[in-house]
């Protein structure tokens, strides 16, 4: 197993505190949160990352993006869905 994919797991799999101090497992977290955690740890960073100035990020490649980002961590199995959640919580492009 890379080191890559030992802390994309681990990105997945750890728990964290909530604001009224429950544990939640990571994978029960919004499609927001996930979606920061992947691109601030930079694992994928050829696939997914932000623009310089920090306010926005790009997939860079889809193909990839579908193939070995968004089954880890998202419900989405096609960049259009991906793209319609992202419309949902208010994302612009």
């Amino acid at each position: 197993m890379t080191n890559e994919t030992k802390t994309a797991t681990s990105i997945k799999r750890s728990s964290i505190s909530t604001e009224k101090g429950c544990r939640t497992n990571r994978s029960m977290m919004q499609f927001p949160t996930k979606l920061y955690l992947i691109l601030d740890s930079g694992l994928f960073s050829g696939v997914v990352d932000w623009f310089p100035h920090g306010r926005a990020f790009r997939v860079i490649d889809n193909d990839q993006f579908m193939k070995c980002v968004a089954p880890r961590f998202f419900k989405q199995t096609s960049i259009r869905s991906f793209n319609r959640q992202l419309n949902l919580w208010g994302f612009k492009r």
